[in-house]
């Protein structure tokens, strides 16, 4: 007899749903996401999930990393749960090895977090809407890159919506990582799948690198391959450090 999923609250389905977007969240993060004045409370839903094997938690007393806030993402009890609430099962299967990905992976991850919260006061400082689709939101999107881009956004200000591919660049990343990146958006441009299925715009690819070496990789990079293939679509680089330190304003981005 198949046994019943365990019973969570409204807003532990929330933080659930956010694991499931984000797949790695600190406290801080899920407090902005949830918009919560009691970070105590916060700590007791988390423990709750955690007690219960819900979700898993990584933290670390050793030095450096003892200011480190806990790092949470879903775990086996959680599949059931979300399952029935109508979420993708074949997604739901990574809860078997998410605590044993990699620390820059998860890293990643985290990073795609804060990135959220600063395009969301970059949205709200211009009086605009925004929406922050994360890979994970885009598996059963028709018609977007493969793999996945981290995020896909979409901002309507007024008369106007622009539209962004975003990709982030880990500090470990090697060379064939960004020749690999900037080859999957000049085959999906050249083969149309946005022209063909959408009268928008193709929209804008933002790369967000770690480090001075990476950039001169992507500006190389992207040089190259347009002359090779002869073609052009708008890119835009940021500094990884830059966005960290200072937000994202009007000087975040420059041309590739």
């Amino acid at each position: 007899m198949k046994s019943q999923p365990e019973s969570v609250t409204k807003k532990q389905l929330e933080i659930l749903t956010l694991l499931y977007r984000f797949r790695y969240l600190n406290r801080h993060h899920i407090q902005k996401f949830l918009n919560h004045k009691s970070h105590s409370l916060i700590t007791t839903y988390l423990k709750d999930l955690t007690d219960r094997n819900i979700i898993g938690r990584h933290y670390s007393k050793t030095i450096p990393n003892i200011y480190r806030p806990a790092t949470y993402f879903l775990s086996l009890n959680s599949r059931p749960i979300l399952i029935e609430h109508g979420f993708d099962e074949a997604v739901l299967k990574r809860v078997y090895k998410e605590k044993d990905n990699s620390k820059a992976f998860q890293d990643h991850w985290l990073f795609i977090a804060e990135l959220y919260f600063h395009f969301l006061e970059t949205a709200q400082k211009h009086k605009a809407k925004f929406q922050f689709l994360t890979a994970t939101d885009l598996k059963n999107y028709a018609f977007t890159p493969l793999k996945q881009p981290d995020v896909y956004i979409v901002v309507k200000a007024k008369n106007e919506t622009k539209r962004y591919f975003l990709e982030v660049l880990n500090p470990s990343d090697p060379y064939f990582a960004v020749l690999s990146l900037v080859n999957k958006y000049i085959r999906y441009f050249e083969e149309g799948y946005w022209q063909n299925h959408y009268d928008y715009p193709f929209p804008k690819l933002l790369i967000i690198y770690p480090n001075l070496k990476a950039k001169k990789w992507l500006t190389r990079t992207i040089e190259e391959k347009f002359e090779e293939h002869d073609l052009e679509f708008p890119i835009f680089l940021a500094n990884r450090k830059r966005i960290q330190n200072q937000g994202i304003d009007d000087q975040t981005w420059e041309a590739a």
